[in-house]
């Protein structure tokens, strides 16, 4: 597969992954080759390899003789996705503390900084949760954060691994499908869990890094399980 830029596969690939990320189809909604095809204007062949590498990055579900479709999150896929993140996440907050820079401790410190007054404001205005737009700018905030942390552990090969297998994307995208319900105490609680997990990389504390990455995790991700009501963390 010519995974070049420019390519007719690597623009088929990113045409589809942005169909994807933006939520242009409904999960379940079979991907036909040939419209697609038609809509980007190109051959079958680069849809068919594009289709084929995304679907062993995990981002659509092929299933042989019915065709591919729009992924539907269910508890085996999501009990896998967060026991891979813990993984990769435990390993890369132990890591970025010898290698964090102070952009990305900036960064990291914006975000809680920003997520606090979004909740505060929605206190003062008596606003019970995220709206629809508010919860993909919310979701994305938090991709940025986790993403932030796994690039900061200057590893090449975890950080390939996090975007060909899209990671952090797939846990993020498509919240308001699944009906999550982003209230004040959820982003106040992001707030106090992830304000931890930046003072104890500053501290160097990798002990705690990991042991407060790991309790994180489990957390949003028995409340997924649980709950569909909640939110990943």
């Amino acid at each position: 597969m010519d995974k070049s830029p420019g390519s007719a596969t690597q623009r088929a690939y990113d045409f589809i992954r942005r169909r994807l990320k933006n939520r242009e189809d409904e999960p379940g909604t079979r991907l036909v080759t040939r419209s697609l095809a038609n809509a980007l204007g190109t051959s079958l062949n680069p849809i068919r390899e594009a289709l084929n590498r995304l679907s062993s990055q995990g981002l659509v579900d092929h299933i042989p003789g019915a065709g591919t479709f729009v992924p539907r999150p269910d508890s085996r896929s999501i009990r896998d996705l967060y026991g891979l993140r813990e993984a990769i996440e435990c390993f890369a907050a132990v890591e970025a503390i010898d290698h964090i820079n102070a952009d990305e401790l900036a960064t990291l410190k914006k975000l809680c900084t920003d997520w606090k007054a979004q909740a505060e404001r929605m206190k003062a205005e008596g606003i019970p949760r995220l709206n629809p737009h508010e919860l993909d700018v919310w979701a994305a905030q938090e991709e940025l954060f986790h993403r932030t942390i796994v690039d900061a552990a200057r590893n090449k090969m975890l950080s390939d691994i996090v975007e060909e297998k899209s990671v952090l994307a797939r846990m993020f995208a498509g919240l308001n499908e699944l009906n999550y319900d982003v209230t004040v105490a959820t982003i106040e609680q992001v707030v106090e869990t992830h304000s931890a997990l930046i003072a104890s990389i500053e501290t160097c504390d990798r002990a705690s890094a990991r042991e407060q990455t790991s309790a994180m995790l489990r957390h949003g991700r028995d409340c997924v399980l649980e709950n569909r009501g909640s939110v990943p963390h």
